[in-house]
């Protein structure tokens, strides 16, 4: 047991979570990081990613993919730099050792190494209006702009969106941020966390959709996660026959549907349906619990069924899917 679990079993729980301050804590152990570093980890990482790794700097980060040579992609992460020539893909825990091994089988010929910067790493959330006021007041300074990143010593604050940001700290300066700033913020549920990501229209690749979507399929070439000037990578050839020869069929929807408490949230790469048949119109990458009785999730999904609103997680229709409205355009590329 490492010691910031070891310190939110022990104390954490003793902490009163209610307050007025207008921030939130989220413990983000579920996250990971993968480390790139040596004198060819850009150049590696260059060959590998859909993102232009060059254009990282230790001042911003990047969505970015790392696909198969037919363009499906093996794992989706948020990439920053942790100092000159070492770099950090931030992704779920569940799906890094995969990830991990899949950059591996190129390295070989490279002078850099695979690294695991997560062994002392804690990643905590924090949302709200106050957010940025806290970080400021604790680190001397905020990041600004949507993906831009601030590093105070050994620890990476980077903001995700509007008001939200995602911080590596090490695990002496994370139970330290945690005591000073916990019994003065709330600590909602981490679904809370997965929903703002939802709403926020940023996908998360799992075991369940490893292999199973392209790029554009999860809206990567939108948010800035593709880039179609940087030369050859691992599936660019069929990335970028998607954007310039092919028409995307089934593009990424944000979606709301009813979900009793006593209902499991479906899980990611779970199959959709269509006027009752069975055939499989999309899947669900990930989803997390809006209110008691509602739930949201991104999903996979004909431009048919998202056209006339006729998607359901079953084949009876009982549950029907809404379209709900993404903080940018499907179609916005380049």
């Amino acid at each position: 047991m490492t010691a910031w679990s070891k310190f939110l079993q022990s104390e954490a729980p003793l902490f009163a979570y209610q307050s007025d301050s207008g921030s939130q804590l989220f413990d983000l152990s579920q996250w990971g990081l993968i480390g790139v570093k040596g004198p060819d980890a850009a150049k590696f990482l260059q060959g590998q990613l859909s993102c232009d790794v060059l254009e990282i700097n230790e001042a911003n980060s990047s969505l970015g993919s790392h696909c198969t040579h037919q363009g499906k992609i093996l794992s989706c992460f948020r990439l920053f730099k942790l100092e000159p020539d070492h770099y950090a893909l931030a992704l779920p825990v569940d799906i890094l050792e995969d990830a991990a091994t899949a950059l591996a089988k190129y390295i070989v010929f490279s002078k850099a190494d695979i690294t695991r910067p997560d062994s002392d790493l804690i990643c905590i959330g924090l949302t709200g209006s106050n957010a940025s006021q806290l970080l400021k007041d604790h680190f001397g300074k905020c990041p600004s702009a949507p993906n831009a990143v601030d590093q105070i010593d050994q620890c990476y604050v980077i903001k995700i969106s509007d008001k939200r940001f995602e911080s590596w700290l090490p695990s002496t300066d994370a139970i330290a941020f945690w005591r000073k700033h916990a019994p003065l913020s709330d600590r909602p549920d981490n679904d809370k966390w997965t929903l703002d990501t939802i709403r926020d229209g940023i996908p998360e690749v799992h075991p369940q959709t490893r292999d199973m979507f392209i790029p554009q399929m999860l809206n990567l070439q939108a948010i800035g996660g593709v880039s179609f000037q940087k030369g050859c990578y691992t599936g660019q050839e069929i990335v970028a026959r998607m954007e310039f020869r092919g028409k995307l069929k089934r593009p990424m929807y944000r979606v709301g549907f009813d979900l009793l408490e006593t209902e499991e949230l479906p899980e990611p790469g779970s199959p959709l349906f269509s006027g009752g048949k069975t055939q499989n119109v999309g899947n669900v990458v990930i989803a997390a619990r809006a209110e008691p009785k509602r739930a949201e999730a991104l999903v996979v999904l004909t431009r048919t069924a998202a056209d006339e609103e006729s998607a359901s997680l079953d084949v009876e229709n009982h549950k029907k899917l809404n379209i709900l409205t993404l903080p940018y355009a499907i179609n916005s590329v380049r």
